[in-house]
């Protein structure tokens, strides 16, 4: 089963119009929509906004439905000069850049016992013309506006990171997958870039356009038939039972 989460309606919205056979369960007050898409079992939630919020759900999901992979779609702000709105982030490593617990010894931007950084190495590839990107991305609980506030951070504590673009729920997402050992993805395109005079008019005018365009490239990669094709032929050549 291939277990999605997205933040918002609008990231959701894209993946439940492709749903079929679909059955609900609600826990604690979150709704999980189970079915098919392309004939591979999936579980679709959202989980609101922020890294507590995305943390909870996670832990719901792989609790109740043992994924195999946990997809995170959705949109992002952009930080990195050239990228523009509905570009995609196939993102390869994961960090905080509001955890400060430097007085207990600790690197900024780390929580205490736990990784700095989570990191994954997969090439989503896609037949569209959409730009894919490859980078870091870092989460916060905000929206991100103030672009000397990122680049002070940035620059004073993770100046050897490419990175590409702000999220609020992707770390904690990768956190919960790799205490569990299951694999994640994680995937966003760009609503806004942060700073510029028109990002919240790009973030409402591009925000459904961008959740679209993630959900495109996770669909291509993981939702389609020829995917099928493939893991079945993984899972033969190492004498498993696919399914």
């Amino acid at each position: 089963m291939i277990g999605i989460i997205c933040a918002l309606d609008k990231e959701l919205l894209h993946f439940e119009e492709d749903l079929q056979e679909t059955s609900i369960k609600e826990i604690m007050g979150y709704t999980f929509k189970v079915g098919k898409i392309n004939n591979h079992e999936v579980v679709l939630t959202k989980c609101g906004m922020g890294k507590v919020a995305a943390g909870i759900v996670c832990t719901l999901l792989i609790e109740h439905f043992k994924p195999t992979v946990v997809i995170n779609s959705g949109i992002a702000g952009g930080f990195k000069h050239g990228l523009k709105p509905l570009d995609i982030l196939n993102v390869t490593k994961v960090g905080c850049y509001d955890i400060d617990m430097v007085l207990d010894g600790t690197l900024f931007g780390s929580i205490t016992g736990e990784p700095r950084f989570l990191t994954q190495n997969k090439d989503l590839k896609t037949t569209t013309n959409i730009k894919v990107i490859k980078g870091t991305i870092m989460s916060a609980d905000c929206f991100q506006s103030d672009r000397n506030a990122c680049l002070n951070i940035f620059e004073k504590h993770f100046k050897e990171e490419d990175v590409i673009a702000v999220d609020m729920e992707s770390y904690s997402i990768a956190l919960i997958c790799d205490k569990y050992h299951i694999d994640w993805c994680i995937v966003r395109a760009i609503s806004d870039i942060i700073g510029e005079e028109s990002q919240i008019d790009s973030y409402q005018g591009f925000a459904n356009k961008a959740a679209n365009n993630a959900y495109l490239l996770i669909k291509e990669n993981y939702l389609n038939w020829h995917f099928n094709l493939f893991k079945m032929s993984f899972y033969i050549k190492r004498g498993k039972k696919y399914g």
